[in-house]
């Protein structure tokens, strides 16, 4: 049995979850925020491509379920915000990810972690941006940092962030924590 199904088979056991739903969401003060959902991480091929690992969904396993969640949040007509994660090529940005992955050979035209290289700049699946849809480029994990996540929020007045998207150890995680401590 793997760790997640083990996990969603005995959670309730073990934590009181009924208190964590809010009572009432109102879809026009939610936000989805969409997470990396570029081929570089989708794409088994991909260059930073995230396999399962204990159980948990593969990159591209994620697709679908992210394309999903978007659909929904568009009958709603709740904002949505797009984050891709990538470098710049000339190497300004790559801070410890030279040291982390040096065979992408990071701040480099060539490396497929730069902008300007398809398995960044795109999206995987049938996800894309319509307009009116902000995206914000970033080269850190958490999507607060170096960008306007936080004024966009205020902005649309948001009550509640929903995060979809991958690396959920790494960037979903390191934004997760960041909304909460802004709240």
């Amino acid at each position: 049995m793997s760790s997640l199904k083990f996990t969603l088979e005995n959670i309730d056991k073990v934590i009181d979850r009924s208190a964590m739903v809010a009572p009432e969401i109102d879809p026009k003060r939610t936000v989805l925020l969409v997470m990396d959902m570029q081929p570089v991480c989708t794409d088994p091929d991909g260059a930073l491509a995230i396999p399962s690992v204990g159980g948990a969904p593969s990159g591209k396993d994620t697709v679908e379920p992210v394309e999903r969640v978007v659909k929904r949040f568009r009958e709603e007509g709740s904002p949505i915000i797009w984050s891709q994660w990538g470098l710049s090529p000339e190497g300004l940005d790559k801070g410890i990810c030279a040291l982390k992955w040096p065979g992408l050979n990071p701040g480099t035209p060539e490396s497929p972690a730069s902008w300007g290289n398809p398995q960044t700049d795109n999206f995987a699946g049938n996800l894309e941006p319509r307009e009116g849809e902000p995206v914000l480029r970033r080269s850190r994990f958490s999507v607060f940092v170096g960008t306007q996540l936080e004024e966009y929020l205020r902005e649309l007045g948001t009550e509640f962030l929903v995060i979809a998207g991958i690396t959920s150890a790494n960037c979903v995680h390191s934004t997760t924590i960041d909304a909460w401590n802004r709240t």
